[in-house]
């Protein structure tokens, strides 16, 4: 992907602690965040990520996102954003926790506590995203077109390796006719 966004990260959490996170050296943390991440503060939930994640990808004019949390979260975080989003192409990339490979999940009683509440948080999801359906129709995202691209690439610096002559390249050929 070209961005990525962390969505609903803890008010105290730094930058700098993300990138201690990420174990990523000094030069490439400042290059990568600076370019490439955008965190979110504002969600304390799911419906909130899903707000901040439609803002995001409106304000960045994404179409195509790449949705990547828990195995079990995944089908309510995509309903969520289904709703917030609904032309945008969801690609889901569910993370499996360890603990859910060691034995059958209803070996755990705790997993099994987190499993039965996700499920029963999955139900008004679904019944808040036909009601969102039923009542308003969806509104197209617009692709981002190269000028705007230029443009957040001279507020950021370029996204990634060639990306000088990326930007270069948009210089020489100016804003494009009609967007992408």
């Amino acid at each position: 992907g070209q961005r990525m966004l962390i969505s609903g990260v803890y008010a105290k959490t730094t930058q700098h602690d993300l990138q201690q996170l990420a174990h990523l050296d000094r030069k490439h943390e400042v290059q990568l965040f600076r370019c490439c991440i955008d965190i979110g503060y504002a969600a304390q939930d799911t419906i909130g990520n899903a707000e901040e994640t439609r803002d995001w990808a409106v304000h960045n004019r994404f179409s195509r996102l790449i949705v990547v949390t828990s195995s079990y979260h995944m089908p309510r975080s995509l309903v969520e954003l289904r709703r917030t989003l609904p032309q945008a192409e969801l690609i889901p990339h569910p993370v499996v926790p360890a603990t859910l490979g060691e034995k059958p999940w209803w070996m755990h009683p705790s997993m099994t506590r987190m499993l039965v509440a996700e499920y029963l948080k999955l139900i008004p999801s679904s019944m808040r995203y036909a009601a969102t359906r039923l009542l308003r129709p969806p509104e197209p995202i617009e692709p981002r077109s190269a000028w705007d691209q230029l443009l957040e690439m001279l507020r950021t610096g370029p996204p990634r390796e060639g990306g000088r002559d990326q930007l270069l390249k948009m210089v020489r050929t100016g804003p494009p006719l009609v967007k992408e």
